[in-house]
């Protein structure tokens, strides 16, 4: 997993962004660093080609990936998937398992 010397800026991204959403302000990328992640996958549910919602997919995992290059020397999977979930979980994106789901069954093969 991530280790215990980055809990805190994460912990401080929760953190910041319950305290902004309670009253109500959308909170700015300097804030939450991963708000721009987060902001591209909540894009995803007014998009109406697959294409379109697989590159909000993308925009968001390559928005996550270049704070983790920021924070850490070096980073697997262990560290992305975790941020990835996290940005997921925070976009609090409507039906996003209906999103997926229709992304795959009408995903283009070339894509």
């Amino acid at each position: 997993g991530i280790e215990q010397k980055y809990w805190s800026s994460i912990e401080e991204f929760v953190e910041s962004d319950i305290r902004l959403k309670a009253i109500d302000i959308a909170p700015s990328a300097e804030v939450a660093p991963f708000q721009n992640a987060v902001n591209a996958m909540r894009s995803m549910a007014v998009q109406k080609t697959v294409a379109r919602k697989l590159e909000c997919v993308r925009i968001a995992a390559s928005r996550v990936e270049g704070l983790l290059k920021k924070m850490m020397d070096q980073f697997g999977a262990d560290e992305f998937l975790p941020m990835f979930s996290l940005v997921m979980v925070q976009s609090e994106a409507p039906k996003l398992h209906s999103e997926c789901c229709f992304m795959d069954d009408f995903m283009d093969e070339n894509l």
